[in-house]
């Protein structure tokens, strides 16, 4: 019969770093009860202890075997090995490009691997949340940065629509290119647009509130410059959506995530200018009008947190590596 299986999955992002045990029994991954741990790491510089805080202490207070571990970072990855862009993880940036898996089995043993982020958590949507049994879809993610997987034909890609070129006034984005999409629509970014109208005196933001809550509250009461300033944002990501089905006009569902979209796509004008924008902008119009769009749908803990990256490094790192821990009873 199969080895029962233990991974510890670790997502690294650019404010947080969490990780947890997850157990394969069968086929399908569970989090291990109490295993679970997140902390700051924005302000982390030295990589050692953020992976000895996320990976080492897992593994040592696990008890039982671990067969290796999986960790999503926020950027770029060759091979499922090597960090080749890491422009929001502070205690990565310089080090890029970087063997992440190598130095994991360094410090712990075992086989280990790295992945994308969305790469990862396009796949624990598929194994627990809103694209199980789906074949072809697009997951965004609007947080601290943008990022993106595509499903396609059952198969989660990597990819990186936050540096597709969009004309934003040379704006420079964190991976030193300039004109990159997340240089003008991911969280960090409208927070900052946010910011600087206040710091101009365009609007006046109350102490202590954070900038796009403000923009949030006002959109929602009708404020001119708010809905103005959202209008044009949905606008932006409906053109970007609407693009991305030209492309690969098979898609049938988008999935999205991150501090700002889940905010805001609940917002009803919002919601409904996305769509409009991305209709108007797909060249099969008829044949995407009833594309889905809607939130992740992984576990979640009480705080609100998706646990789908975590259920995805699992599963990814068991496509690459779960083949090779099978026993006889």
């Amino acid at each position: 019969m199969p080895e029962t299986l233990h991974i510890v999955s670790g997502d690294l992002g650019g404010n947080n770093c969490r990780s947890a045990v997850m157990t394969f029994d069968d086929n399908e991954p569970h989090l291990e009860e109490g295993t679970y741990r997140s902390w700051k790491s924005e302000c982390e510089e030295d990589l050692g202890i953020v992976l000895d805080r996320g990976i080492g202490d897992a593994i040592h207070d696990f008890h039982g075997r671990i067969a290796g571990a999986s960790l999503a970072i926020a950027g770029p990855v060759d091979d499922h090995r090597i960090a080749l862009n890491a422009p929001n993880i502070r205690c990565l940036r310089s080090r890029v490009p970087y063997d992440l898996a190598a130095e994991m089995s360094r410090r712990f043993g075992g086989e280990n691997i790295a992945g994308n982020d969305l790469e990862v958590a396009c796949a624990g949507e598929m194994e627990q949340g809103a694209l199980k049994g789906k074949k072809w879809a697009m997951l965004e993610n609007f947080g601290t940065g943008y990022g993106g997987a595509r499903l396609f034909n059952g198969v989660a890609v990597a990819a990186e629509p936050g540096h597709m070129w969009l004309p934003n006034n040379e704006a420079r984005c964190g991976c030193g290119k300039t004109d990159c999409t997340e240089a003008t629509l991911s969280g960090g970014a409208i927070r900052r647009r946010i910011q600087g109208m206040h710091d101009s005196g365009a609007i006046v933001i109350p102490a202590g509130l954070d900038p796009c809550a403000f923009a949030d509250q006002e959109s929602m009461k009708g404020t001119e410059w708010a809905v103005n300033f959202y209008t044009g944002i949905a606008r932006d990501i409906g053109d970007i959506w609407g693009s991305n089905l030209n492309n690969c006009p098979l898609m049938t569902d988008i999935v999205f995530m991150g501090s700002f979209l889940e905010r805001a796509m609940k917002i009803e004008f919002f919601r409904q200018q996305v769509r409009e924008a991305m209709l108007a902008r797909s060249m099969f119009s008829q044949q995407h009008a009833n594309v889905g769009i809607y939130e992740v749908s992984a576990p979640r803990l009480p705080s609100g947190e998706s646990l789908g990256p975590l259920y995805g490094a699992a599963s990814v790192w068991k496509r690459l590596h779960g083949e090779r821990h099978h026993e006889t009873a």
